[in-house]
């Protein structure tokens, strides 16, 4: 092959290759001409201190920015403020979710707040939203306790947004295991127009199992079970909520396993989700 040759097949050969080259795609949540809404920046605008965690044996966010926060029972709802007890709570951030209001885009934040560690003690969660302002970050919400719920001192380990009517659904989870049987529930919370909605009287447990105990005796029969939720059209001042249960559930009277494959339907009145079903015990 000459030179000539060479060079007009490498000059194809770099052009097809120019062509097909797009851009890094920008990470969902994340401004790329501002400063980032990171944990350490959230909890800076919104208590105006910052730790990051060293000891794993201390704290559920290891290794991870948190605020500390002193309780004080004027913050809290009365009833907020006896399910927690706490003397002091260490605030971070457990997710942060890009909403839209009146068309424009704004984060909404969910925090755990650790309190006391026994095994039956709730922690409190907090919600925030942040809008642009400028070049940095404005706080236009913040309300410290949301929900109280968990063990330990921890309230939540997995969070999840949806979209519902005008606003937005918090689904916050939590569980543990009591004497071989592991259980998990969900709280709820709604979100609309700068105003959070404690939705769930009490939590709902949506997914469990006693396979701790089934599986070292031989005359334990083993159950389990799980759900979806999800929110879809009703007539309330929001979405209704449905729970989908499927598996298997323990029959209390013949004890032996029953298929379960049961969706509730839960409608929010009087400021609550709530429904006239029978739940899995």
């Amino acid at each position: 092959m000459n030179t000539p040759q060479y060079y007009i097949i490498a000059l194809l050969f770099f052009s097809i290759l120019a062509c097909q080259w797009e851009a890094p795609k920008k990470p969902l949540n994340e401004p790329t001409d501002q400063v980032r809404l990171t944990d350490s920046l959230i909890l800076s605008l919104i208590y105006d201190n910052v730790e990051k965690s060293k000891e794993a044996c201390c704290m559920k966010s290891y290794n991870k920015y948190f605020s500390t926060v002193t309780a004080d029972s004027s913050e809290f709802t009365q009833a907020h403020w006896k399910e927690l007890d706490a003397h002091r709570i260490e605030y971070f951030v457990e997710h942060i979710e890009e909403i839209t209001e009146a068309g424009i885009t704004k984060f909404l934040v969910v925090l755990g707040g650790a309190g006391s560690s026994c095994h039956a003690c709730p922690g409190v969660c907090a919600g925030a939203v942040f809008v642009r302002e400028g070049t940095g970050w404005k706080l236009e919400i913040y309300e410290n306790d949301i929900v109280v719920m968990g063990q330990t001192g921890y309230p939540v380990n997995e969070v999840a947004v949806a979209r519902v009517k005008d606003g937005y659904g918090i689904i916050l989870k939590n569980g543990g295991i009591w004497q071989g049987v592991n259980w998990r529930y969900f709280s709820v919370v709604l979100y609309k127009n700068g105003v959070f909605i404690e939705a769930l009287f009490e939590p709902v447990v949506y997914s469990s199992d006693n396979w701790s105990n089934a599986e070292n005796d031989i005359f334990t029969k083993a159950y389990a079970y799980t759900s979806h939720i999800w929110f879809e059209p009703g007539g309330g001042a929001f979405d209704d909520m449905l729970v989908h249960f499927q598996g298997t559930i323990l029959d209390k009277k013949n004890q032996k396993p029953v298929h379960l494959n049961q969706k509730v339907r839960f409608e929010y009145k009087n400021g609550l989700f709530t429904t006239d079903e029978l739940l899995p015990e």
